[in-house]
């Protein structure tokens, strides 16, 4: 139903995201009056737009409905997008895709021991040709955001702001790290702008943290490795725990330790305590990653050990991990 008057104009568009020319012939049913253009074609990436008057020829309180029949030259289905302008208002498409944005700090920040929680604004500009609704999910090194769901209009920008967490002294470097936003724009895309946040050492218990990315290729199913050395300088024996988190990836983090096989899961945390003999002065771990067939990469973990301050990383000669 619409709101007669001495005309109503009507908007279709036609969203040609597929990868070739379309020709097409637009008919109208019998109560619409004129229509802008009845044929003509759509470029790959091209946006149609045809008006369409209606005069009435009913009485005000009767409702009205009707067709416009669109034909392209092509029997198959190539992707199309069509939205339909009554007014104002635009439908909003849910296709439930998720839009991943890394957080840009520009230059390196540090926190240094006993700091303030670190804050940042973050903005989201719409660029596309319809709204957009946003829902944060938190991250583990986010300690809060400005707004939790919200909705970007046609050509808006959103900012809120970030905190990051205040890390206990004695956290070393963590880099490359992510926030999800969903959204329900069927265009998407990945923004890779990596931040990272450095934490000074205090004159306490050391807790290393190193990063390491494994480069998988797409489309191919692959075992990536890299081993890992620790080492005790010091002149005690010592027992340690190693706790491990795989914080980016959808791949399955492989920690070996003869004879031992610990398998962690994206969002899992899992500890993984150390042997205890005197003759032994190091411990080497296989550290793996499995991927499924299409899986891109690369997968990132946070890696701590909980010891003492003799207590040394030695990565393996191809690795990528950074001990603090």
């Amino acid at each position: 139903g619409v709101e007669l008057g001495n005309a109503v104009f009507k908007t279709i568009r036609v969203f040609n995201v597929g990868q070739v020319l379309l020709h097409y012939s637009a008919r109208m049913g019998q109560n619409w009056f004129d229509l802008s253009s009845k044929s003509g074609q759509i470029r790959s990436g091209e946006t149609l737009s045809l008006r369409i008057t209606y005069r009435p020829k009913v009485t005000r309180s009767e409702d009205v409905s009707d067709t416009l029949t669109l034909t392209f030259n092509k029997d198959d289905v190539w992707p199309l997008k069509v939205t339909a302008n009554c007014g104002e208002k635009e439908p909003v498409y849910s296709s439930k895709q998720k839009l991943k944005l890394k957080l840009d700090l520009g230059e390196e920040t540090t926190l240094a021991k006993n700091c303030l929680d670190k804050k940042i604004d973050v903005r989201l500009r719409n660029r596309g040709d319809l709204p957009v609704s946003v829902e944060l999910q938190q991250h583990p090194l986010v300690k809060a955001v400005g707004e939790a769901n919200c909705s970007i209009s046609k050509g808006g920008t959103l900012q809120f702001p970030v905190t990051l967490h205040s890390f206990p002294p004695g956290l070393g470097t963590i880099s490359d790290s992510e926030m999800v936003f969903k959204t329900d724009s069927k265009a998407h895309k990945t923004i890779k702008v990596p931040f990272v946040v450095e934490i000074e050492k205090a004159g306490l218990e050391v807790t290393p943290v190193g990063r390491m990315d494994l480069g998988i290729q797409p489309n191919k199913q692959e075992l990536a490795s890299q081993w890992l050395t620790i080492s005790n300088n010091g002149k005690k024996d010592l027992k340690y725990s190693m706790n491990v988190q795989v914080l980016r990836g959808a791949a399955k983090l492989v920690v070996t330790r003869d004879p031992k096989r610990t398998v962690i899961n994206f969002g899992e945390r899992k500890k993984i305590e150390s042997s205890h003999a005197s003759d032994k002065k190091f411990n080497r771990f296989i550290i793996s990653v499995e991927a499924d067939e299409g899986f891109e990469g690369p997968v990132a973990f946070e890696l701590s050990i909980v010891g003492h301050n003799d207590l040394v990383l030695a990565p393996g000669t191809n690795t990528k991990l950074i001990p603090r």
